[in-house]
């Protein structure tokens, strides 16, 4: 050992190999959809037919930016029983933010269609309330293997949220239906385009409180479940897709649910599966 003013590494101690971590380097534009204890799957080089799994654990600030692309560290807790992982190696990952079982999709070219010479319907912001949302909020707690204490619990809750909302249909039906004016135009002021920010920020709170008492039931790994799958429904957006119809297109407004890059998920509307959706059209 030669004298410096550098301690020269004589030893490196690894703790129990059977447990590992991953140190996943996450985009600014996805890290937003990561959260602790959602579930990730990787490969490694060494064995590239076998896939591993993991969890989110932790999502450090420490953002490092190169040529202009920012990323942030994610920590990913990994059991590596049999020894097979060995520290050093490259792993390929993927974080799955949301799942759909029996998902009715379309192809992410029909979202981008526009037909020449057709005005198409304002899609708006977030759906409202109604039968399709709580129909939407059984799936997603479907997913979750609740017991029955849980189960109870999210079905007096979803019972609550249905009486309002057919008190609140019954008032609108009693003023005219929509709230508007009779003549059918919307109240001075009023934006034609949907909820104002501080309209759909006050939904949000309201939609929180009312399902605390079903959230406080789950544990920490339902309840990160939950949340990931509460911001998504919190940022779904509508958006219109053309139908052919006797040779002609014609508009109807869904939402877009969870997507993989090449299909979308659908969620309302009128639209079933085996619709023709347009994705593209061409000259004579």
């Amino acid at each position: 050992v030669a004298a410096s003013f550098q301690t020269p590494v004589l030893f490196r101690i690894a703790e129990d190999l059977t447990r590992m971590q991953i140190d996943l380097s996450i985009d600014e534009s996805d890290v937003g959809q990561v959260r602790e204890g959602l579930p990730v799957s990787f490969t490694v080089d060494a064995f590239p037919n076998r896939n591993f799994t993991g969890t989110v654990h932790q999502i450090r600030l420490s953002a490092t930016a190169v040529a202009n692309v920012v990323t942030y560290p994610v920590v990913v807790q990994v059991s590596n029983p049999d020894l097979s992982l060995l520290p050093g190696m490259t792993a390929n990952a993927e974080i799955e933010i949301a799942s759909r079982s029996d998902a009715l999709c379309v192809p992410n070219a029909a979202l981008r269609f526009k037909p020449e010479g057709v005005e198409a319907p304002a899609a708006g912001g977030m759906l409202g309330g109604g039968a399709g949302m709580l129909d939407e909020l059984s799936k997603i707690a479907a997913s979750l293997s609740l017991n029955a204490d849980q189960q109870a619990a999210l079905d007096q809750v979803l019972a609550g949220m249905r009486q309002r909302f057919e008190q609140r249909r019954q008032a609108m039906a009693a003023g005219g239906g929509s709230g508007a004016p009779a003549g059918g135009a919307a109240p001075q002021g009023a934006p034609a385009s949907g909820p104002t920010p501080e309209m759909r920020e006050r939904m949000r709170r309201m939609f929180q409180e009312a399902m605390a008492p079903f959230r406080d039931t789950l544990d920490e790994t339902q309840r990160a479940r939950w949340d990931a799958e509460m911001q998504l429904l919190a940022n779904a957006r509508r958006v219109t897709l053309w139908l052919l119809k006797d040779g002609k297109p014609s508009p109807v407004t869904v939402r877009a649910g969870v997507s993989d890059g090449t299909h979308t998920e659908i969620i309302g509307g009128d639209l079933q599966a085996g619709a023709e959706v347009i994705v593209g059209a061409g000259g004579p």
